[in-house]
């Protein structure tokens, strides 16, 4: 006797899910591949594996806009403070403040634009082949634009001037041109490890970027 309701053959349980695994990113692109077990890949082009980048350009560029707004608001904030304490605050103030701010914006801006945040690394990022040449011209506008609006409001909301703002040298503009060469170098050379080998740093990126920032404020001065 036939049973009345045949049940599915194997194969049908088989193919209803397809369990995903996670492969290692390829290290000369930087893009990073998931496969399933029915051998469908998808691969994310955003260096850091656990952030999928949104490959919509506006909001990329409006994310990187309002991400260097951000970030330059807080070095307006800190240097108003100090002129608003007479100079009571340190270095350490300003490392921690740049420090910071470039950590939370990782998370916040990460997984739309990449967190940029400045040309040089956009420029970086595009040289080591990480970033379409294509987008450079408009993360760069996107992030003068953020920074100049920033200083604007930062000197109508604290009420001092502009050229207070500017950053000057305490020394020759050779030595301080050579001691930001250096700081920018160290600085975008863990960026591209941290693009190279996205997987040894994980979710850990963003702190080790702020962490950077913040000896780069500190021995430059």
């Amino acid at each position: 006797m036939k049973p009345l309701v045949k049940e599915p053959s194997p194969s049908v349980y088989s193919n209803e899910a397809h369990p995903t695994k996670q492969s290692q990113g390829d290290p000369e692109s930087g893009a990073h591949t998931i496969t399933s077990s029915s051998g469908d890949a998808r691969t994310s082009d955003h260096c850091f594996p656990w952030w999928r980048t949104n490959l919509n350009s506006i909001r990329m560029v409006l994310a990187e806009m309002i991400g260097t707004f951000i970030l330059m608001f807080c070095v307006c904030g800190i240097i108003a403070g100090r002129e608003l304490t007479k100079g009571d605050m340190g270095l350490l103030e300003y490392a921690a403040t740049g420090g910071l701010s470039v950590t939370i914006l990782m998370f916040c801006v990460g997984p739309i634009s990449g967190g940029h945040l400045n040309p040089s690394v956009t420029i970086a990022f595009a040289t080591v082949g990480h970033f379409p040449w294509s987008k450079v011209p408009l993360y760069i506008s996107a992030q003068m634009v953020g920074s100049v609006f920033a200083t604007y409001v930062g000197e109508s909301v604290y009420g001092i001037k502009a050229d207070i703002l500017t950053t000057r040298p305490l020394q020759s503009r050779a030595t301080a041109f050579w001691a930001e060469l250096m700081a920018t170098s160290i600085t975008l050379f863990l960026a591209s490890s941290l693009c190279h080998q996205a997987h040894a740093v994980a979710q850990a990126s963003g702190f080790v970027v702020g962490i950077a920032i913040a000896l780069a404020v500190l021995i430059t001065g």
